[in-house]
């Protein structure tokens, strides 16, 4: 059961944010309506992406949001931060409407789905017929079973590992390393003669 403070405080809850969306309506008539409003907060978020990826902040998405927010709300002030938002805002706008009148007149995302569809069929088909990926199934496996008939004959890998070894002895012997030049003279004189 909720107290008359309860619902007191949900009421005044309730006017903020009915006084808040207000201010955002009033605001974006000021701003020149919502798709000056869009306009801005698109090109303001993704020129926030666009540095905080380059520079390589971290969250450079949560950063984006918050700049395309910075650039929506821009918009609404009446100085020349404003006036310049809304700019950006109007052109931004016209830009993307164009793209999509082109778009539309032009059917570019449908003419790229379709180009895109048909590169995959074809692919498909010619692994079909020619067996692309079995064949290169099988050439790996003869090269991987040659490579390793190779190292079986031949100890390749026991014969690198071995050089490897030795050549870094000789980087110890030649750095001065006296533990390793007493202890080839301990072995001399424990070796049986």
């Amino acid at each position: 059961m909720t107290t008359i403070a309860d619902q007191q405080k949900k009421l005044a809850m309730a006017k903020k944010v009915n006084d808040g969306m207000d201010k955002v309506t009033a605001g974006t008539k000021t701003a020149g309506g919502t798709s000056v409003v869009a306009g801005a907060s698109v090109v303001a978020g993704a020129g926030t992406l666009l540095v905080a990826s380059t520079v390589g902040l971290p969250l450079a998405g949560t950063l984006a949001v918050g700049g395309a927010i910075a650039g929506g709300a821009a918009t609404m002030r009446s100085d020349k931060v404003g006036e310049q938002a809304r700019k950006v805002g109007k052109t931004a706008n016209s830009f993307f409407s164009g793209m999509v009148a082109f778009n539309n007149k032009h059917n570019i995302t449908g003419k790229a789905f379709k180009a895109a569809n048909q590169s995959i069929k074809k692919a498909q088909e010619l692994n079909a017929k020619y067996k692309v990926t079995d064949n290169i199934t099988k050439v790996v496996t003869v090269t991987a079973k040659k490579a390793s008939d190779v190292n079986e004959k031949y100890k390749v890998t026991d014969n690198i590992g071995k050089a490897v070894a030795s050549g870094l002895d000789q980087v110890s012997k030649l750095a001065g390393d006296e533990d390793e030049e007493e202890n080839d003279k301990n072995k001399k004189i424990a070796a049986p003669k």
